[in-house]
């Protein structure tokens, strides 16, 4: 898995930068009682997760499948600041990617 954090504001700019490049909404939660709300995008190998919690200014941005090294290239291409988040792989982790 690859993740990254951003201002939430610039998640709708992430999910046209993607649907641009051929992912489709597969889910869609928008934030009520829980105050979340979350876009799952998929490609044919890749799923991306975008996320926002209503008290936070902090969206979070999660990335798997076989070709999440591209998808994560993507997004390192917008010019928008992304940060780059450390991922710890669990043995029951590995393989999955």
């Amino acid at each position: 898995m690859i993740a990254y954090t951003c201002r939430h504001e610039m998640l709708p700019i992430v999910e046209a930068a993607l649907a641009a490049n051929g992912y489709t909404v597969e889910l869609l939660l928008s934030p009520h009682q829980s105050g979340v709300s979350m876009v799952l995008m998929k490609d044919r190998d890749c799923s991306v997760l975008l996320s926002h919690s209503k008290p936070q200014d902090e969206g979070q941005i999660e990335i798997w499948g076989a070709a999440q090294t591209v998808a994560g290239l993507l997004l390192e291409t917008l010019p928008l600041q992304l940060e780059k988040q450390s991922y710890q792989a669990s043995s029951s982790d590995e393989g999955q990617a």
